[in-house]
């Protein structure tokens, strides 16, 4: 079935509906918001004048707005979501820790299917900073992010290292391959890992020989979020 045109008025036909309807169509979905300090791992607030489209009204915030921690079930590690919560005339922002669900309806993704909470955005939250600062613009923004990690050493084969650690270039929730390189390659193997927020520490064993000579290795961790 085809679209059905709703700005069908003009000066001789125009009624309040339509002219109604139009523009309530133009709003569907509608989202003009930013966060403060994006490019910080501090906490983000809405920032001044966003405006936003919240299950079929239209929110401005003409003052800073701090994101309440209300609705946060956990502290540890994980995504925070950034939900828009309505009352008949005003709306506030809270964190959620509920993964959001998209609305056609309302052209969004919501708290879930009959929810009236606009979800707008998320933040990664490590368990002291803010990173990876996200905002849905469209359906399909989320998607599963990957991340990757390179630590290099020199290595005696005397030596057996217990502990590396690899630094990741993102969160990471979900390792999905470790790649030994170099002298690891042939002389050590993982025994166990652990993640940790913005990295992977790494447990060796060696059965090598004893020997002072030094050889370069490194080891490629990827993962998702």
């Amino acid at each position: 079935m085809s679209a059905g045109r709703v700005n069908n008025y003009s000066p001789s036909t125009a009624t309040l509906d339509t002219t109604l309807d139009a523009a309530s169509g133009c709003m569907n979905g509608a989202l003009a918001i930013s966060l403060t300090n994006y490019g910080s791992y501090s906490r983000p607030d809405i920032a001044q004048w966003s405006i936003a489209e919240v299950a079929g009204n239209l929110f401005r915030f003409s003052t800073e707005n701090v994101i309440s921690t209300t609705g946060v079930t956990s502290t540890s590690a994980c995504d925070y979501y950034i939900k828009l919560v309505p009352s008949s005339s005003e709306c506030s922002a809270q964190f959620s820790t509920v993964v959001p669900t998209w609305r056609t309806d309302y052209q969004g993704y919501y708290e879930n299917s009959t929810s009236a909470n606009r979800v707008i955005g998320e933040v990664y939250f490590s368990g002291a900073d803010y990173i990876n600062k996200t905002i849905y613009y469209a359906r399909g923004i989320m998607k599963q992010k990957y991340c990757n990690g390179l630590a290099t050493s020199t290595v005696a084969l005397m030596y057996n290292p217990s502990t590396i650690t690899v630094p990741m270039d993102g969160p990471i929730a979900n390792v999905t391959s470790i790649k030994l390189m170099g002298v690891y390659v042939y002389s050590f193997y993982i025994t166990s890992y652990t993640i940790q927020s913005t990295q992977v520490v790494l447990v060796l064993a060696t059965n090598a020989a004893t020997s002072t000579e030094t050889y370069y290795g490194s080891i490629f961790v990827s993962g998702n979020s």
